[in-house]
């Protein structure tokens, strides 16, 4: 996180104590309250500091809608103030990425509305980068957010995880990071229906479970 004045690290700290006893709504507000003052007092960097801070902490403690809230914000003011896409800048935007929790506590395990506003503001954070030329930078932003999108849903969102992964550094590579047993589905495929054998074992359960269902699939064709 970029260094705080004196001042902004004081009202971050009682922006904390907030977040510590769990008055996520009142912590939000404090934040956005802190923002505005510094950018009324021409506290450029202090303003961005205080959002990225606030987005770290909100998506740290599961708190999605808030946390994409300010890092919305962020991304706003960076384009309305034709910030450069630089190593300090963009390493907000990183810092905001390395804060989304691995595995989310939704009530609702079948809801992509959060994975929906992440969307969008990772979106606005990639246009934002490439407007100011920083290509090698939008290419890592699709890889960290598909990597993220993977670990959080796994194969219910796949589709938009291959999506990230097909416009990062290494269109390639997105494969090996998939679930372990991704060879396994590729190897009863073969055995099916190629009547490859197997260099060992059967694959285990999945494999087992794969199998079944593919050769019942023939037998439904006969």
């Amino acid at each position: 996180m970029a260094s705080a004045a004196a001042g902004i690290q004081k009202s971050l700290d009682r922006i904390n104590s907030q977040v510590a006893s769990g008055a996520f709504y009142e912590a939000q507000q404090m934040y956005k309250t802190v923002y505005h003052r510094c950018k009324a007092r021409r506290q450029t960097e202090d303003s961005y500091t205080v959002l990225q801070a606030g987005a770290v902490t909100q998506l740290t403690n599961q708190q999605l809608t808030c946390g994409v809230e300010l890092a919305n914000m962020l991304i706003e003011a960076f384009v309305a103030d034709g910030v450069k896409a630089d190593a300090v800048h963009l390493g907000m935007v990183y810092a905001i990425l390395r804060a989304l929790p691995g595995s989310l506590q939704l009530a609702d395990p079948d809801s992509t509305a959060e994975l929906e506003e992440l969307s969008r503001w990772v979106m606005a954070a990639l246009k934002w980068a490439h407007k100011q030329g920083a290509d090698d930078d939008v290419h890592t932003i699709h890889d960290v957010f598909a990597g993220w999108i993977w670990r959080a849903y796994g194969w219910r969102q796949f589709n938009k995880a291959a999506l990230h992964y097909s416009r990062g550094a290494d269109a390639a590579a997105y494969a090996l990071q998939l679930d372990p047993s991704f060879e396994a589905y590729l190897d009863t495929i073969e055995q099916v229906f190629f009547d490859v054998r197997p260099a060992g074992g059967s694959g285990g359960l999945l494999g087992s479970l794969l199998r079944g269902l593919l050769e019942g699939d023939e037998m439904d064709d006969d």
